[in-house]
């Protein structure tokens, strides 16, 4: 039981991991350049997801006026009273 837990001390002794941000120039572009990839990529996935949920609020409401006509007359009134 001694012999396994000072292997596993010796273990983490020789693996010690390092916790310093690089500063060489070369990897800050690299990782800047990395960072702006993602942040489009994620931006231009939004972008996309929203477009498509507005289209959709658009479908639902029109099919939403087309199948209860009762709410369609006080919307058209409340557009001419506005646009003539």
């Amino acid at each position: 039981m001694a012999t396994l837990a000072r292997h596993k001390a010796q273990n983490t002794e020789e693996r010690k991991i390092p916790t310093e941000i690089p500063t060489d120039p070369l990897t800050l572009m690299g990782l800047g350049i990395g960072a702006v990839v993602v942040i489009w990529l994620i931006f231009s996935v939004v972008k996309k997801v929203v477009g498509i949920a507005i289209v959709l609020a658009l479908v639902a409401g029109a099919w939403f006026l087309w199948t209860n006509p009762q709410y369609l007359a006080p919307i058209i009134a409340y557009v001419r009273q506005y646009t003539g």
